[in-house]
């Protein structure tokens, strides 16, 4: 698991892919890195979204992980 800045850093390198999640529902998806709860000063992608629809779609889009950094997505 990488450290909260090596996720920063790989999260700002691959902005078209956080601009293809966000097009999921535009204006609602929101990406960003978050601390591990589990592994403190290590980070994850957190993907926040408002509806159950979009989850099947975002999962599609992030595939496993994203580029490496573990990924969790919420419903708001």
């Amino acid at each position: 698991m990488p450290t909260i800045a090596e996720a920063d850093k790989i999260l700002n390198a691959h902005k078209s892919k956080v601009d293809q999640i966000e097009r999921v529902n535009p204006g609602f998806v929101y990406v960003h890195v978050e601390e591990s709860k589990n592994c403190v000063g290590k980070g994850i992608i957190l993907v926040s979204h408002p509806s159950e629809k979009d989850c099947e779609l975002l999962k599609q889009v992030l595939g496993n992980s994203f580029y490496g950094v573990p990924y969790k997505i919420i419903n708001n």
